[in-house]
């Protein structure tokens, strides 16, 4: 499940996974735990703005796409 939640915050939301997790692993935690409980619109409606401000915190380097 972590890795469709990695998948999820690279790829749909442009967020560092991996940046969010080193700065942020309590919240990193409790939302991999959310994401695997409930369905993924569900997860967006109650992250959305969130999302976007960790969007701006931790962009996805362009390097991560070219994969």
């Amino acid at each position: 499940m972590e890795q469709e939640f990695v998948v999820y915050l690279t790829k749909a939301k442009k967020i560092d996974a991996q940046a969010f997790q080193t700065n942020e692993p309590i919240r990193y935690a409790e939302w991999l735990e959310l994401f695997s409980l409930v369905h993924l619109k569900n997860f967006e409606q109650q992250k959305l703005f969130l999302i976007n401000a960790l969007r701006k915190r931790f962009p996805v380097q362009d390097s991560l796409f070219l994969s």
